[in-house]
């Protein structure tokens, strides 16, 4: 928007990765109607403007984050009635969607089989399958060649004009070993922080579920956009998050000493 520049597919869609886990967090915590109603029109939105841009990544996001998310909740719910009441509830809303969606309300039906997503996947003159996707096949590449770039430089990227579409192993090509041990062990110790926090009971359940969500989307994107090369903030953003976690459990470490 600022620079006027375009921007890929790709880089919008890592843009809305954000709003869905703060979004989904809200739509299983209690946060009051008004956050609530905000999360349903953002994820709407961003539903919205993905049959545009015809992408996989930010619905299978989603899908990924609803499942862990009412996972957790119903965990911390212990599978009680609340539990019950949750599982209801969801599938109300997955039956009212689908009525909707076979009745054509809102013209719902005719704008989804007009849209570029459907034309892209699901229409039988388009050329690529839903589950067609050449990243696993980068990945390989990298694989395979990894020796050639022990101490970066690009190598791999220059032999086969593709970034590996993953944190790791474009650092690893892009400046050594070194760098993709370093970066390992941060990811890691950054998981065990999380983890940390989904666990603790000094720390609200709202809270939690959106730390939670916010590391899920964040480290599913690790493995599958080019960050270093594409959208090197996303990288910055998650080490700003992680620091803030990081002094949360200082702080909650010292309630619990006190």
């Amino acid at each position: 928007y600022w620079t006027g520049e375009k921007m890929s597919a790709t880089g919008q869609a890592t843009l809305a990765c954000l709003t869905i886990a703060v979004s989904v967090a809200f739509l299983f915590s209690k946060v009051g109607k008004i956050k609530k109603l905000i999360a349903v029109s953002a994820i709407a939105l961003i539903v919205a403007y993905n049959l545009i841009l015809a992408g996989r990544t930010i619905f299978a996001l989603l899908l990924i984050v609803l499942g862990v998310a009412l996972l957790y909740t119903l965990w911390e719910h212990k599978f009680s009635w609340k539990s019950a009441k949750i599982i209801f509830i969801i599938c109300l809303v997955v039956f009212l969607v689908l009525a909707l969606y076979n009745m054509n309300v809102f013209e719902i039906k005719d704008n989804f089989e007009s849209s570029n997503f459907y034309h892209r996947f699901f229409k039988s003159s388009s050329t690529q399958d839903i589950d067609d996707d050449g990243r696993l096949e980068f990945k390989l590449y990298y694989l395979e060649h990894f020796t050639d770039s022990f101490f970066g430089g690009e190598r791999i990227k220059a032999q086969y004009g593709h970034s590996a579409h993953d944190l790791y192993l474009d650092t690893y090509d892009e400046a050594g070993i070194f760098a993709l041990i370093f970066i390992g062990i941060y990811i890691l110790t950054s998981l065990v922080r999380a983890i940390k926090c989904a666990r603790s009971k000094n720390i609200s359940f709202p809270t939690r579920l959106l730390i939670l969500c916010v590391y899920l989307v964040l480290n599913i994107q690790f493995w599958l956009e080019p960050i270093l090369r594409g959208m090197p903030w996303l990288l910055a953003v998650y080490c700003l998050i992680d620091g803030a976690i990081t002094r949360l459990l200082y702080q909650e470490k010292k309630i619990s000493d006190a």
